[in-house]
């Protein structure tokens, strides 16, 4: 084989390569389009939720308000595993203005208890009580009043930085009150150093110059969303959990500081949040197995103690680590 004919077979072996990964990732392109198509499909499918049925009203109870799950049942239907029980019978009582932590290993039902207070799950069997109060009693769309719910998923849209913030049209934004809520979350000096202002647009995915921000400062911006609502029940199911140590001890700091007055569900399985809480409960397999304070449940010596000490362990062997990669330099 001649010199020419060797580069001739090559180009050819080449670009036909090229012309296969071409098709290859058009075709992954393409199955996730299909896929995102079949998740809107599968919404619109939903039956359109009655937001003002009953006739109960938020402003007429006294704030902030106890909630009781009243031998509450709730399973998950149809799933790869057939139906999943989640809760059965689950009793418990979240105080007026008391601080709670929800804490257990990943699946122990933490998010899903989540979602049945804030009205995204209805449960099977039991009610759920606001003050004594059928929360079937009041709508929708005022129940939802009650809750500002901080998520570990960091939804920021490329809007603009107040839309996002009151999570509301842009003529509707109360800008001193936006700004309050970034100072008050420690995000209105670095925004002012940046030149970002209320109306400007936040991730680069309609504006070439839309604010970027690091995860730290993610995390802060959801606590100002939520103290801009300003709403008497605060929900935090794993805000942190893409944060080390010390920048998830920071923010926690920061939600205590402006959950005063207000009912606070810290949700985790890492166990930063409970040195701020009045009470702590343990889930295991959607049941309460442990349940008290911080200092009750480790004189009990059971898993909770078992869980806190692990990851105290865990989070001293990072920090001499730390200590020793300064020194070294």
């Amino acid at each position: 084989m001649s010199a020419g004919e060797f580069v001739l077979y090559f180009g050819a072996i080449t670009g036909f390569s090229g012309f296969v990964n071409n098709i290859m990732s058009s075709l992954a392109i393409l199955r996730g389009a299909a896929n995102g198509t079949d998740y809107i499909r599968a919404y619109l499918d939903l039956p359109e939720e009655n937001r003002r049925s009953g006739d109960g009203r938020i402003d007429s109870i006294s704030l902030p308000p106890e909630i009781t799950f009243q031998h509450v049942g709730f399973s998950y239907q149809n799933t790869e595993e057939g139906d999943k029980t989640v809760f059965r019978d689950l009793t418990l009582t979240i105080r007026a203005g008391e601080k709670l932590a929800l804490v257990g290993a990943n699946g122990a039902g933490k998010t899903t208890l989540v979602k049945l207070l804030c009205g995204m799950y209805e449960p099977d069997e039991g009610r759920i009580l606001i003050n004594g109060i059928d929360r079937n009693d009041f709508p929708k769309e005022e129940w939802y009043r009650l809750f500002s719910i901080v998520f570990q998923e960091t939804l920021i849209l490329p809007f603009t930085v107040g839309e996002n913030l009151a999570m509301d049209r842009a003529e509707r934004v109360d800008e001193e009150k936006a700004w309050k809520a970034l100072e008050q979350a420690g995000l209105k000096q670095t925004f002012r150093e940046r030149g970002i202002h209320i109306r400007s647009y936040m991730t680069k995915t309609m504006m070439e110059d839309g604010v970027e921000l690091s995860g730290g400062q993610k995390q802060r911006f959801l606590l100002a969303r939520a103290l801009y609502k300003n709403a008497p029940v605060m929900v935090l199911d794993e805000p942190t959990a893409a944060l080390d140590p010390i920048a998830e001890s920071e923010v926690y700091e920061q939600y205590n500081r402006y959950t005063q007055g207000r009912t606070a569900i810290f949700i985790s399985h890492r166990l930063a949040s409970t040195k701020f809480s009045d009470r702590i409960i343990l889930l295991d397999d959607g049941e309460i197995a442990e349940m008290g304070t911080h200092e009750e449940l480790m004189r009990a010596g059971g898993n909770y103690a078992r869980m806190f000490e692990v990851q105290s362990s865990y989070y001293r062997k990072e920090a001499d680590v730390s200590t020793d990669s300064m020194v070294s330099t």
